[in-house]
């Protein structure tokens, strides 16, 4: 990766995680705002509803969006066709969803969520002309626009529904909310982009978009059931309780490390694409960027693995102790997963969307077996199980991604091994210190913890400089003050 391109998607990587924890963080204080003024009956009828719009959500832009990022060419014609299908899509979905809809409340047992989930339907409509211009601008690399626009419609988001909540509408204050952050979005994008839909169809040059696209459809549709196996097969087998345990521990484990890889992956396929006529380039630019995230990742999970019991009795409370040794447990699924972040994005940029769809296949029953197997024993036995399931398919999908990227899994090894060994070291010093200090009585337990993490920055910090000084020395460089070239330009 040049210096130049380099720099830029790194400021492009800041962006998107700025988006990433600032709408989240927005959208956290308009919840606690609303629970003040909603039933939870409310937030009870929306999280029904959710489990439906969340799913078609998935489906809705047929993976339209990633197949413009990815055609290394476009024209006008390619723009306004997917834009047209998109907006007929959204029209489709929404009368899907209002037919299902007295089904979903039959389902729940609730007649009241079927007026709900067809107006949210009507998201799929609103939502749809933020397709293309959002793929434009993460093709060009305008991802600060991208973010000051989903902060804007997050924000405006919560306006709305905080007026309406005041004014007594109850649970339609949330589904206004939503219709209004999708409609702000796809007319902020529109004007932000600069492009504007004309007549210009044309469906001779589609073939390729639309196979491409429904692949990407395809393995988001995989990875969602995927995902959500463990919480099914405990909330079904083993309970409420226990599922409260799990789900928390996995919130806490990779909570950060999502927001991570929605950061990085966002900007990763953009970048891969525009590299997939340089193998070389896009092979260096692949392990500098493991690197990198390796660099943030693996300190941050082998960390929690040493305090995670002190921690969760200081924020939650002792009556979380279980939660501890599901943490432990999941931080291996936590590892392995923080540098598969990209192997999706490596895929689909270089085109081949259907082997992500047909990896994802094995995967889902890899992963249906292990949790089921796991479930045997209990809450702590599925934890197990994915931790095991996770490294089994990360494993597999690398072979056929370092095949794909023309890398050798020695060169795989070799970007990870530092960061590996600098964060293993830490959490060594670390957990002598954890054991010195609590040795002595009286102590306390906060004083203790916020001991740990300086020592572990300050220890990661020595050992950087050590084991990786020319990483160092190039972080040190991207984040410096300077102009960011264009390098979109030809």
């Amino acid at each position: 990766m040049t210096t130049d391109l380099t720099k830029t998607v790194s400021r492009n990587v800041l962006w998107s995680g700025v988006a990433s924890f600032s709408t989240y963080g927005i959208s956290f204080v308009a919840t606690v705002v609303l629970a003040r003024l909603l039933l939870p009956a409310d937030f009870g009828l929306m999280g029904m509803a959710n489990v439906f719009i969340g799913l078609v959500a998935l489906v809705s832009e047929l993976g339209l969006g990633a197949a413009l990022i990815q055609k290394p060419a476009l024209d006008e014609g390619d723009l306004c066709t997917v834009f047209w299908v998109n907006l007929a899509a959204g029209v489709a979905f929404f009368f899907g969803t209002v037919m299902l809809a007295p089904l979903v409340s039959v389902f729940f047992h609730e007649a009241r969520l079927q007026p709900l989930l067809s107006a949210w339907g009507l998201g799929f409509i609103l939502g749809a002309p933020s397709v293309v211009p959002r793929a434009l601008l993460q093709r060009a690399f305008k991802f600060r626009e991208v973010a000051l626009t989903e902060m804007m419609a997050v924000m405006l988001y919560g306006l709305v529904a905080v007026c309406l909540a005041l004014a007594g509408a109850g649970v339609w204050s949330l589904v206004a909310g939503v219709l209004i952050q999708r409609l702000a979005a796809s007319m902020a994008l529109l004007s932000i982009s600069g492009w504007w839909p004309t007549a210009a169809v044309e469906l001779t040059g589609m073939r390729g978009l639309f196979s491409f696209g429904l692949n990407v459809a395809g393995s988001r549709l995989l990875n969602y059931f995927i995902s959500n196996l463990d919480y099914a097969v405990i909330g079904r087998f083993i309970g409420a309780e226990a599922l409260g345990y799990y789900a928390l521990a996995f919130q806490l484990v990779m909570f950060p490390l999502g927001r991570i890889s929605r950061a990085v992956t966002e900007v990763a396929f953009p970048t891969f694409s525009r590299l997939q006529d340089h193998p070389e380039r896009f092979a260096r630019s692949y392990l500098k960027m493991l690197r990198y995230i390796s660099v943030f990742t693996f300190p941050m999970v082998l960390g929690l693995l040493v305090v995670a019991e002190p921690f969760i009795l200081l924020v939650y409370g002792p009556h979380w102790r279980e939660t501890a040794h599901l943490v432990r447990i999941l931080c291996l699924t936590a590892l392995v997963s923080s540098v598969g972040t990209t192997s999706g994005s490596v895929l689909k940029s270089l085109g081949r969307a259907d082997l992500e769809f047909k990896l994802a296949l094995p995967a889902f029953l890899l992963m249906a077996v292990a949790v089921l197997i796991g479930s045997r024993l209990g809450v702590v036995g599925v934890a197990i199980g994915v931790s095991v399931g996770t490294s089994f398919i990360f494993l597999m999908n690398q072979v056929v991604v370092n095949a794909k990227a023309k890398i050798t899994m020695g060169e795989y090894v070799h970007a990870l091994f530092p960061p590996l060994v600098s964060s293993g070291l830490m959490a060594l010093s670390v957990m002598a210190y954890w054991m010195l200090a609590t040795s002595q009585t009286p102590t306390s337990l906060t004083g203790s913890l916020i001991g740990a993490i300086g020592l572990a920055g300050a220890v990661y910090l020595v050992l950087m400089r050590c084991i990786m000084p020319t990483t160092l020395r190039e972080m040190q460089r991207l984040v410096s003050p300077g102009t960011i070239p264009d390098v979109t330009a030809k």
